[in-house]
């Protein structure tokens, strides 16, 4: 799952945040993936729960890693957004 979220992710600019982000974290979890022996030092390691959670969490970052690719947000905008549209507190 992780080699195939980095192969969406090298289809991305290298100056893409987002690309840069899950590239680290990805990297990271496949280091200690192919590092560790068991599956209770995995989930030590990562610390984000079971591994059967894990594998959820890499699905759905493989899933969005494809929508980026399809909706490019590093592109720049079509137009201009309109005057305070991402202002908070409106």
């Amino acid at each position: 799952m992780y080699t195939k979220i980095l192969g969406t992710l090298d289809k991305m600019p290298a100056d893409a945040g987002y690309r840069r982000h899950t590239e680290k974290i990805i990297n990271e979890r496949l280091a200690i993936v192919n590092e560790e022996k068991t599956v209770e030092g995995i989930e030590k390691r990562i610390n984000q729960g079971l591994v059967e959670e894990v594998i959820i969490q890499a699905e759905n970052e493989l899933v969005l890693a494809r929508q980026f690719l399809q909706s490019k947000p590093w592109e720049p905008l079509v137009a201009e957004p309109p005057p305070n549209q991402w202002k908070w507190p409106v």
